[in-house]
């Protein structure tokens, strides 16, 4: 396994929840807002996080970004609620 892959491999071993916030109302960020939870599908070669308490939302990296939509959105080019440029899954808990 490459450098890269151990890497990846050991962030996914330790991220349980992510937590989504600091999305405003207007923003949407009452349906954004809140805990993620990995599920064991993948999309971009990352794990695909479905919202806690709301299964119809997940956060998914597609083409080079994180995107915030719905479940049953992923994996295909549609509209998306939010996106993110960082690799969540490399950052330190």
């Amino acid at each position: 396994m490459t450098l890269e892959g151990q890497a990846r491999a050991a962030a996914e071993a330790r991220t349980t929840l992510i937590v989504m916030n600091g999305f405003t109302y207007e923003q949407g960020g009452l349906r954004m807002n809140g805990f993620y939870q990995p599920t064991k599908e993948r999309r971009g070669g990352r794990r695909v996080y479905e919202k806690v308490n709301d299964a119809s939302m997940c956060l998914e990296y597609w083409r080079g970004k994180w995107r915030i939509k719905q479940y049953e959105d992923r994996g295909r080019a549609r509209d998306c609620f939010g996106t993110c440029g960082n690799d969540l899954e490399y950052l330190d808990n």
